[in-house]
């Protein structure tokens, strides 16, 4: 191929052509061509050459913007029939979603009330478990002084009855003081009755107050119930309360700074600084005027 005779334009009208077949096979062949022009002039020798290169140029440029027209074209009625699309939903999905959010501020509401009313309900149930297991104690207590006072009550009455056996024993007593021996007998009998009633009722008393103690232990060891709003629909999910943690910018220079080393925060920092750098690197056009950290590049290229 010597001249540009041989990539003359050779579109032609075709009614049977599909959309972008022309533009498309118009792009190959002029790709085709002027790399087959590059491969055979490693160099621009002369103005020809170099006039020719930049008819090339043009002209894959025009091909470059009839693939791009072509191509909106062909998408134009899928584009219409996305735009109708989202039109055709947009309004209902928005209702939808606003009375989901309507019907979850009422919701939310409640389940923050039934929460409320579940962690005083446990907190009842633990002050009264600890109030019962301090009542068992203090009556195990009482039940352990009663014992004491029955066992002391029997040693002071076995030490007694031994004195009042020896005295006999010894023929010592006059009748009156046997008399009274026995009506004393007959006291600390009953004083040792009472004291092993009190004693027995105390025990049954530090018995049922320690059932009631671990009883009320029990519920409230048992598991928390969670504050939900049930559908009744098999295999739809529970309303609950869900916890959602974010975050809100207070001061940006020191939020900056204790995120700057972040790989995700480090690369976004440096693409918009870039961005920036080559605003004004084609604002000064001078090297001298880049900012620390920057280097200002010039490049000529072929337009």
């Amino acid at each position: 191929m010597d001249t540009l005779t041989d990539i003359a334009d050779s579109r032609g009208i075709g009614d049977n052509n599909p959309p972008g077949k022309v533009e498309l096979e118009r792009a190959a062949e002029l790709v085709t061509n002027a790399t087959e022009w590059v491969d055979e002039r490693p160099e621009i020798t002369d103005a020809d050459m170099a006039k020719e290169a930049n008819e090339l140029v043009a002209k894959l440029k025009d091909a470059k913007k009839a693939l791009v027209a072509s191509a909106k074209a062909e998408r134009k009625p899928l584009d219409d029939a996305i735009a109708e699309l989202a039109t055709k939903y947009k309004a209902p999905a928005a209702s939808v979603d606003d009375a989901v959010a309507r019907l979850g501020t009422l919701a939310g509401a409640w389940l923050v009330k039934e929460r409320d009313r579940i962690a005083a309900e446990r907190a009842a149930q633990e002050a009264e478990a600890r109030r019962k297991r301090e009542e068992a104690e203090r009556i195990e207590r009482e039940r352990i002084e009663a014992q004491r006072r029955l066992d002391e009550e029997r040693r002071r009455l076995a030490a007694e009855e031994e004195e009042r056996r020896r005295a006999a024993a010894a023929e010592d007593q006059t009748e009156l003081e046997r008399v009274a021996a026995e009506g004393q007998a007959a006291a600390d009998l009953e004083r040792v009755e009472a004291e092993r009633q009190a004693a027995a009722r105390a025990a049954a008393a530090a018995e049922e107050a320690n059932k009631a103690a671990k009883e009320a232990e029990r519920l409230a060891a048992r598991k928390t119930e969670t504050a939900a709003i049930r559908t009744g629909v098999a295999g739809s999910r529970a309303m609950t309360l869900r916890t959602y943690w974010s975050a809100v910018i207070e001061d940006e220079t020191a939020a900056i700074d204790s995120y700057r080393a972040h790989p995700t925060v480090r690369k976004a920092m440096l693409a918009a600084v870039l961005q920036a750098a080559n605003e004004d690197a084609r604002i000064a056009k001078d090297e001298s005027k880049a900012p620390l950290g920057v280097r200002f590049v010039k490049e000529e290229r072929a337009q």
